[in-house]
């Protein structure tokens, strides 16, 4: 079932957010298909890729994420 530890979850949403600020976007935005700047490599490609644990969790990284990068505009 693939799953990570809390602190693998963690550093993802930090590395997501590092990624966002350093290419100007302002949300990440999960939708649960090809739509969103949020996306599984199982839209793509015939794989598992991320498993079911880790994609449950796509909502909660992109609300996070995107927490932090408003955050992040409001203390300029």
């Amino acid at each position: 079932n693939w799953h990570i530890s809390d602190k693998a979850l963690v550093s993802l949403i930090d590395l997501c957010t590092d990624i966002c600020k350093r290419n100007g976007i302002k949300e990440l935005n999960f939708t649960g298909n090809k739509n969103g700047n949020l996306t599984m490599h199982r839209y793509f490609a015939a794989t598992a890729c991320p498993g079911d644990y880790l994609a449950s969790k796509f909502p909660y990284i992109a609300e996070e994420v995107t927490r932090r990068l408003k955050i992040a505009r409001e203390e300029k």
